[in-house]
């Protein structure tokens, strides 16, 4: 169980690419020894890290970051990761095409692949992956084109974010096969329990004020919106890729569970009137809920 904290200006989301067949983890060599038995049985090894290669590794893009996002049971597939392969044969009215999309992600309890075929053959195709113990490829499933195949495997007891699962895959028949190689994602971790909350930080006049809000479940295209003063809301810097609207900036991103989101944000009051002070932040929604509960409104001297 932990908590993790990022700026969102700076969440890189990455999925660590490794080629062994192997299972990275910050164990001594020996540690590792009661958790290999238990994870070959799965179909893949576990093994000090560094001690594997890249040979023959299928690239994945997207994925997510083990030290700044965590998972919980409602999570699905917020940060798989995905790549594809293809493959043409024949000629002329022979020719044939085909490609294979492969997605990755971790629950609380297994690994997920998701396999989808499209193809000119939609014949003898067939999902393929080596297992460790045997030392053969064993038959995982059928592909019908356009149809996803899920596959889930279990994860080995003991596991910790970071850790790394490597397995082969590859497509046969229906025309040349599609060998996916090392398919390698990293394992995200559990969140943590926590209680929804947002806050902000005021440094003083004409300095820039600090927003943080936590939620307390994921949520996937979140509507996030800050309401400020008539004005205010063009000329605010440090909500880059928030739209403004009228008085409000808004965004729409997927959220995550127990994540705490930052927002550093500089405000000039419209200080066109007669008063000695000028309202600058009025409010802040998710999915049209306000969360500023008690918060007081933002002011800036206009002196």
């Amino acid at each position: 169980m932990k908590k993790n904290l990022f700026k969102l200006a700076g969440l890189v989301i990455s999925a660590m690419l490794l080629g062994a067949c192997s299972q990275m983890a910050t164990y001594e060599n020996e540690d590792l020894l009661s958790n290999q038995e238990a994870a070959a049985k799965n179909g893949f090894n576990l093994t000090p890290y560094g001690t594997g290669g890249n040979e023959n590794a299928m690239t994945l893009d997207g994925g997510g970051d083990y030290l700044t996002n965590c998972i919980t049971e409602d999570s699905g597939d917020i940060f798989k990761a995905d790549g594809d392969l293809s493959a043409n044969w024949g000629g002329g009215p022979n020719a044939g095409t085909k490609s294979l999309t492969v997605e990755v992600w971790n629950t609380l309890t297994t690994i997920e692949y998701r396999f989808t075929l499209t193809s000119s053959n939609p014949n003898g195709n067939n999902l393929q992956y080596f297992d460790e113990v045997s030392g053969d490829w064993l038959n995982a499933g059928s592909l019908v084109v356009n149809v996803p195949l899920v596959i889930s495997r279990a994860l080995p007891i003991g596991w910790v974010a970071g850790d790394v699962i490597t397995e082969q895959w590859k497509q046969v028949g229906g025309g040349s096969p599609l060998d996916a190689g090392n398919v390698s994602y990293t394992l995200i971790g559990e969140c943590s329990d926590c209680e929804e909350s947002f806050s902000y930080v005021d440094n003083g006049d004409n300095e820039a004020y600090v927003f943080t809000y936590i939620p307390a479940e994921d949520m996937s295209a979140a509507a996030l919106v800050f309401t400020f003063a008539q004005g205010v809301a063009a000329s605010a810097t440090g909500l880059d890729g928030w739209a403004t609207n009228g008085s409000t900036r808004q965004i729409t991103m997927d959220l995550v569970a127990c994540q705490e989101y930052t927002w550093t944000v500089d405000l000039i009051a419209d200080c066109s009137g007669n008063s000695p002070n000028s309202n600058v932040w009025t409010d802040f929604k998710v999915n049209t809920v306000s969360k500023k509960g008690t918060l007081s409104d933002i002011t800036e001297s206009c002196n």
